[in-house]
């Protein structure tokens, strides 16, 4: 989510559904976290992305959703083979336009995703005009092929690699706070309450079954940079710290400021608190766009920072901001970047740092620019690391984190 224009920091602190009107948006399709679960109301606060309200630039991430009995709670699990199907169930396929025009031909054809649906699913044939989706029986083939009866033709298709899944019902009562996402479908009722008719529910792991309950907990939010470094400092953290970092990529700072409070999760939950948190943004924000500007301007860059801070210094856990590690080589193609743009990005982050003086500074770049490991890598225009060099920069970060934990 891009944020093009941010208020006073004051407002960028997400706000209980009850204390700001417009925090009962239309929430339909939205992805979050379920808090506060209360079966009784049939409602909770689903911690979501940050979103502002363009009149007052308010930011919202808690909003209060309701259901009713008419509910339909549905989870996926993904399936290895066609033939994990069993016959006699009905499913979706979804397939572009160009493959249902070859399965309205009696052609094989080649589905973006097929999906079991729940026990009572009617067989209904095409489920939407522009005939892209198909409810339907299957006679499960070899690996990922099956086949199915169209207008009395017998014809074969193929689901993609991870493109096959199972929907059941999912027990409402079965919700867990902090623990469960879901993506909620539903409508804003005349009382302003949201009211859900679909909710898909992602049960998680409960990350405190395999913690440590005596030692720290820790949580990188950081882009792939941090994906690199992740196996080196969870190891050099073995036995010193619960090790974790966000689900995929944190992106630039502008998804940065808008995922802030759902990347930390409901850390009012016992065991699911944070007592270091590590912040790693910078070679997205560089990334050239077309005319070669910025993904993030440099102003924009500096309030985003300095929004990130404010919310992380007041949560009670400490901080470390990791340098943006630098750009070797100019880049033309693919995810494009400029030699040495990290030299204009990491002295606004030091500017802005210096109003928070209990953060931390990780200085990668630092390490990249000076250590023989990363000669050979010097040499190219690649931003990412292999092998030794995530080890070197694994073992920083972990060096750092224990250096904080001391303090």
């Amino acid at each position: 989510m891009l944020i093009n224009h941010l208020g006073s920091v004051m407002t960028l602190f997400c706000l209980l559904a009850s204390t700001l009107a417009w925090a009962q948006r239309d929430l339909n399709g939205a992805v979050g976290l379920v808090t506060r679960i209360d079966q009784a109301a049939q409602s909770c606060l689903l911690l979501t992305s940050t979103a502002y309200d363009p009149q007052t630039q308010e930011g919202a991430c808690r909003h209060q959703i309701f259901w009713n009995d008419k509910t339909s709670f549905t989870s996926t699990t993904a399936l290895a083979a066609m033939t994990d199907v069993k016959p006699d169930a009905v499913v979706r396929i979804d397939l572009a336009a160009d493959q249902s025009a070859l399965a309205q031909k009696g052609s094989p054809f080649k589905a973006t995703r097929v999906t079991v649906l729940p026990a009572g699913s009617k067989a209904t044939g095409w489920a939407n005009s522009t005939k892209t989706q198909l409810l339907t029986t299957v006679t499960p083939l070899a690996g990922m092929k099956g086949e199915i009866t169209l207008d009395g033709q017998k014809i074969t298709f193929t689901a993609p690699p991870k493109g096959l899944q199972k929907t059941d019902l999912f027990p409402v009562a079965e919700l867990k706070n902090s623990l469960t996402e879901v993506r909620v479908y539903g409508a804003l009722q005349a009382d302003k309450r949201f009211l859900c008719s679909k909710v898909l529910v992602t049960p998680l792991p409960d990350p405190r079954l395999v913690d440590d309950p005596n030692l720290p907990r820790v949580l990188v939010m950081g882009d792939s940079i941090s994906m690199n470094y992740h196996d080196a400092a969870k190891q050099a953290l073995a036995g010193k710290a619960n090790y974790y970092r966000i689900s995929g990529n944190s992106g630039d700072t502008n998804r940065g400021v808008a995922n802030f409070e759902l990347w930390l999760g409901d850390t009012s939950v016992k065991g699911l608190h944070w007592d270091v948190v590590v912040i790693n943004h910078g070679l997205h924000d560089l990334r050239l766009l077309d005319g070669d500007v910025h993904q993030v301007s440099l102003d924009q860059y500096r309030k985003n920072l300095e929004t990130i801070f404010t919310m992380a210094v007041g949560k009670g856990f400490k901080v470390i901001w990791c340098t943006t590690t630098p750009v070797p080589g100019t880049r033309t193609t693919g995810s494009r970047r400029r030699q040495n743009d990290d030299q204009l990005y990491n002295p606004v982050a030091a500017e802005v740092l210096r109003k928070f003086p209990a953060i931390t500074v990780c200085d990668l770049n630092a390490l990249v620019r000076g250590s023989s490991v990363f000669d050979q890598w010097r040499q190219g225009v690649d931003v990412h690391f292999k092998d030794e060099e995530r080890t070197v920069l694994g073992q920083k970060v972990a060096e750092t984190i224990l250096a904080v934990l001391q303090k």
